[in-house]
């Protein structure tokens, strides 16, 4: 594979390029370079393919070390560094005792760790030392994933930027203080997320030395360059959140499940391709638990979806994935069995497996592809707020794992083939569509209209001034579609129509 040459950079590898070859930029110090990119829009796949085999060939950096925040992340884009290094003649090493090693020995080394293992383990700070004294500085760099998760720069910016304080006694800042290590020695030193906090996006300086600067920020309606290559936003529904227990009369929650479910049904059965529901729970409601604040466990989501098996076909079944022991559950009967997240996801992907909802507590909430997730629901009662706005970083994240691209069968091919919607057999629009569910507090909302204004395309984005119709019967475009038979457009006789069309 090997380094991108010149002719085959796009405007955000070139804005890379442009930057590290600045005649300033090896003299820089004390400095964090944040890009930006819009969700599901390939940040991993430029880092891997051109960013850290740029850094090593063109600039002479000897360890790079890349991070994220979920091992699920990692677990999803170890494989294709591991591939590059090879291609490229580096080291792949997480094990600091051999990146010392084959750093002694002259070999460019790349390690992937997860934040925790990179920003609060004593070892890493002795790697760093040792690079010092082994005089590797300045050719030390450091990507950090999904920044504005473990960005706070001080206990004292909390209420700032999370919307809520922090005990400056109990918060360390582990990583701006490891990266500040980094940054007092070497330019090379970056991060990239999708939704920048405040600190992040420069909106409030952060407390110490190490100043974040934002290289591209998100324009508003500039993400319609990716609406070739993304999902588009559809529906979107909001949910009161009543003092009502979920064991008592059907809420306003349980009647935009049912929503959800039916929508799911219909658009299966209309594209005939694999659909997923995803939803993102609470801790630990009871039953009796009532008011604003009180999530529903994955279990409490569970039952009420069981309580609706006619929208789902015999062995379709859900999956609720959780850091203390995942499961799979029956929806037509009561069985459940164990699963691991790798097991999960897998089945969540695979367009033959019968897995169809997804229940989520604290994981898969960023980072992840999924692309035949595609109806979206938060219920967690959550509104941050701060003097400077909602905070609605993590909630922006959790709506993007609808937005990768779903082309059914062609989905191996997209990439490497076609790379446009617009140019894959088959598309359906419909099915490349996410509809997203949330309780009905400002923080979502604006949640939303952010997600609308920087993130979300949509089918009138497409480059294209042909309108495509879709057939009814199959959800693909009418050139594309087999015969079908003439159906009635009598909406009141939908129902019917599918049946038919099961």
């Amino acid at each position: 594979m090997g380094i991108l040459l010149p002719e085959d950079y796009d405007d955000y590898d070139q804005q890379f390029v442009n930057h590290l070859e600045s005649p300033e930029y090896l003299k820089q110090r004390n400095f964090m370079d944040v890009w930006i990119k819009a969700m599901r829009t390939g940040k991993n796949y430029k880092e891997t393919n051109h960013r850290i085999p740029y850094r090593i060939l063109k600039k002479d950096v000897k360890w790079h070390i890349a991070t994220s925040p979920l091992m699920g992340i990692i677990h999803e884009n170890e494989s294709e560094i591991k591939d590059m290094c090879t291609d490229n003649g580096f080291k792949y090493e997480s094990d600091l005792e051999e990146v010392m090693r084959c750093l002694e020995n002259g070999y460019p080394v790349v390690s992937y760790l997860s934040n925790m293992a990179a920003f609060t383990q004593a070892k890493t700070i002795d790697v760093i030392h040792w690079c010092v004294d082994n005089k590797i500085f300045p050719y030390v760099s450091i990507n950090v994933d999904e920044f504005d998760t473990w960005s706070l720069s001080h206990a004292k910016q909390a209420e700032l930027v999370k919307g809520h304080k922090l005990e400056e006694s109990r918060y360390r800042a582990s990583m701006y203080n490891f990266v500040s290590m980094i940054a007092e020695k070497s330019p090379f030193v970056s991060a990239m997320t999708a939704t920048a906090n405040y600190e992040v996006g420069g909106v409030i300086d952060t407390y110490g030395d190490l100043v974040y600067r934002c290289i591209n920020p998100l324009v508003a309606g500039e993400q319609g360059k990716y609406a070739e290559t993304v999902a588009h936003l559809g529906e979107v529904t909001y949910f009161d959140f009543e003092d009502t227990p979920l064991t008592g009369a059907t809420n306003d929650l349980e009647k935009t499940i049912v929503k959800m479910l039916k929508t799911r049904q219909r658009i299966e059965k209309l594209t005939n391709l694999k659909r997923v529901v995803m939803i993102q729970c609470g801790n630990d409601m009871s039953a009796s638990e009532t008011g604003y604040g009180k999530s529903p466990n994955p279990a409490e989501i569970a039952r009420i979806i069981k309580k609706y098996p006619h929208f789902f076909e015999p062995g379709q079944y859900g999956i609720i994935l959780q850091n203390d022991g995942s499961i799979t559950f029956g929806i037509h009967d009561k069985k459940e069995t164990k699963t691991d997240d790798k097991g999960a996801m897998k089945a969540v992907k695979s367009f033959t497996d019968g897995a169809r909802v997804l229940l989520v507590k604290q994981m898969a909430g960023r980072g992840v592809t999924l692309p035949l997730v595609k109806e979206v629901m938060t219920c967690r009662y959550s509104s941050h707020f701060s003097k400077l706005g909602f905070v609605t970083e993590s909630w922006e994240q959790f709506i993007g794992r609808g937005k990768s691209v779903n082309v059914g069968a062609a989905q191996s091919d997209f990439w490497k083939e076609y790379k446009s919607v617009l140019k894959t057999p088959g598309y359906q629009q419909l099915a490349n569509t996410y509809n997203v569910y949330a309780p009905d507090t400002p923080m979502h909302s604006a949640g939303i209209e952010k997600h609308k204004t920087y993130d979300a395309c949509t089918d009138d984005m497409l480059n294209t001034d042909t309108e495509i119709e879709l057939c009814l019967a199959c959800g693909q475009p009418i050139l594309v579609h087999q015969n079908h038979p003439e159906i009635d457009m009598d909406m009141f006789k939908i129902d019917e129509v599918l049946q038919a069309a099961k």
